[in-house]
């Protein structure tokens, strides 16, 4: 029920234009610039050749190998990425991107401390930068060092107040200290802002459930969903506070949609067969707990439930 933070990888762009409105990509530059160009195009695997091209033109052409670190990362190659953003800062140790993009690659390893040291260079350049605050809470509150997590979405709120980003993370990080109250005005906060942000209302849906504030938790979960109606995680959030308030025909056709979305999740299934447990529909429940089965057979609590729901059949 919780999300994690937003990283955010940063290309440097240069700014070339070609003289006769067409690129033909055989300086180093021209060869960066054309891999920013199908970066945008989300044409990774192409951008990583282009940015290699351009480093292998320029073996010391910094942005490039930001870059082409970017790229491979995108791809999901973090150890090539990590490689590439080290070689941009042997090149130039105070490249201040290499550093923050380094840290965001090293935490999609769960290498969070080394991260932590990655974001750390970052601020030592640059104390206002508000991306290496944001990505150093985030790699902290994955540490479980959610005290400090807040403190550097502070430090990031400083820099920028109006910043939803901050607001949302550090509610979260509150929800983690279960600290409801305060997560909710964090929320608050970065709704003021940004209304538009699913994340952001499903996040604070799940703090006023916790507050056990149902029917509120219900009305923000409606509001992600108009911003966000196929996320499964949304529908079977609403399931669960509407089986909360009882109303378990109401939870079954939310975690119905759900499925429609990932038919593959067994937490869904099991909650809606518990809703038609407490339906007295015992054959459709036992349905629905074999379906947690077949994905997980090996889920004790389930097959305890399927059991108590047999008996009742009898």
């Amino acid at each position: 029920m919780k999300r994690f933070y937003l990283l955010i990888l940063v290309l440097f762009f240069l700014g070339i234009v070609a003289s006769g409105g067409i690129v033909t990509a055989e300086s180093a530059d021209e060869w960066n610039t054309k891999g920013i160009a199908l970066c945008n195009q989300n044409d990774y695997e192409s951008a990583v050749a282009a940015f290699t091209k351009a480093v292998q033109i320029d073996t010391g052409y910094v942005e490039a190998w930001n870059n082409l670190g970017i790229a491979l990362t995108d791809l999901g190659d973090y150890d090539r990425a990590v490689i590439a953003f080290e070689t941009a800062l042997e090149a130039d140790p105070e490249y201040i991107l290499a550093w923050n993009n380094k840290g965001i690659t090293l935490c999609k390893q769960e290498k969070y401390e080394e991260s932590l040291a990655a974001y750390e260079h970052a601020l030592a350049l640059d104390p206002d930068l508000i991306d290496a605050w944001m990505n150093k809470g985030s790699a902290l509150n994955y540490l479980q060092r959610h005290d400090d997590a807040i403190k550097a979405f502070d430090k990031a709120l400083e820099i920028d107040p109006k910043n939803y980003q901050a607001w949302s993370n550090k509610g979260v990080a509150l929800q983690d200290l279960f600290m409801y109250d305060q997560a909710l005005e964090a929320f608050d906060e970065a709704l003021a802002v940004n209304q538009n942000d699913a994340d952001t209302w499903n996040d604070k849906g799940v703090t006023l459930y916790y507050l056990f504030r149902y029917n509120e938790a219900i009305g923000a979960f409606d509001k992600a969903l108009e911003i966000d109606p196929d996320n499964a995680e949304l529908w079977f959030n609403k399931g669960n506070a509407l089986a909360k308030l009882w109303k378990y025909d109401e939870s079954i056709r939310a975690y119905d949609t759900a499925l429609d979305i990932d038919p593959k999740n067994p937490s869904i299934w099991f909650n809606k067969g518990f809703s038609l447990e407490n339906l007295a529909k015992y054959k459709e429940a036992i349905e629905a707990y074999d379906q947690v089965l077949q994905i997980n057979p090996h889920d004790i609590r389930t097959k305890k439930q399927r059991d108590s729901a047999e008996s009742k059949l009898l």
